[in-house]
């Protein structure tokens, strides 16, 4: 039913809600702008792929989507909800596929559930709102997610604080994007410990310091890999790969630089200031 207008239909989801047996409801851009945040009796036990993209909803997650214990895979993408996600979606054992970006314009809160599903594949959280929220440096939390995390997309989203070293036991991550947001500080050494790694992204942040040595074992990283990196008055970033990495700088002005890596090379790079 993707692209019907069903702005009009005030009981669509009493209506749906009234199938026997339904595995798959596809309803992007059909120009919803709410759904009822209870229902008395759920239906959807066998539902396992719900898409809602591109809509009108404005309000929370329904609290009803908690009992979807078939759901694997759950697309909300391009919407304004807004407020606190509940701690119940760490309920949704079954997900692998969640996808909350584009909500810019709510501030949305990240419940510390999230890193308890389990078979969770694909976490997409760009272009949202978290203002005020914080990734904590070291803080700890069930490593869970990364028995399966392949893509985790946090970019645009207003984060503040540090990368976390937590990240670093992701240990199925294939895709990591950070960028756009105020992250702080060093760039964690574990990072280079995520030997599945193919994309990363960690442009325009405030981090500074120095590049880890560990980044040499990112031997997975596919074609060139960009990091454009705010330099600050507080610090230099230098480059401390050696005898891993050929380095080379494609553009260099007073506030960005990009750094492109070639991991299939291995030679000795002088330790050099990029920053002035």
């Amino acid at each position: 039913m993707t692209s019907v207008n069903l702005q009009r239909a005030s009981d669509w989801l009493q209506v749906v809600n009234m199938l026997p047996v339904l595995v798959e409801l596809h309803l992007s851009k059909c120009q919803l702008d709410n759904i009822p945040p209870s229902l008395r009796y759920v239906n959807f036990t066998s539902l396992a792929v719900l898409h809602l993209s591109a809509n009108f909803l404005e309000y929370t997650i329904p609290t009803w989507f908690y009992n979807l214990s078939s759901l694997f895979y759950l697309d909300l993408r391009f919407n304004n909800l807004q407020g606190q996600i509940p701690n119940e979606i760490g309920n949704l054992n079954s997900l692998e596929y969640l996808d909350l970006s584009r909500n810019i314009d709510s501030k949305v809160k990240l419940p510390n559930t999230f890193w308890n599903l389990c078979n969770l594949r694909v976490l997409d959280l760009s272009y949202n709102n978290f203002s005020g929220e914080s990734l904590e440096c070291r803080s700890n939390v069930s490593m869970c997610i990364g028995k399966s995390l392949e893509k985790l997309a946090l970019s645009n989203s207003q984060l503040t604080g540090c990368i976390p070293e937590w990240f670093g036991q992701l240990n199925h991550l294939k895709y990591l994007h950070l960028s756009h947001n105020s992250l702080s500080g060093h760039i964690p050494g574990s990072l280079g410990n995520l030997s599945s790694l193919e994309k990363l992204f960690l442009h325009n942040n405030q981090l500074y310091g120095n590049l880890p040595e560990s980044f040499g074992q990112l031997s997975n990283l596919h074609g060139r890999l960009i990091y454009r990196l705010k330099c600050l008055t507080r610090g230099n970033i230098r480059s401390s790969l050696h005898q891993t990495l050929q380095t080379e700088i494609l553009r260099n002005d007073f506030e960005h630089f990009y750094l492109y890596y070639k991991p299939q090379l291995a030679s000795s790079i002088p330790t050099r200031k990029f920053c002035n």
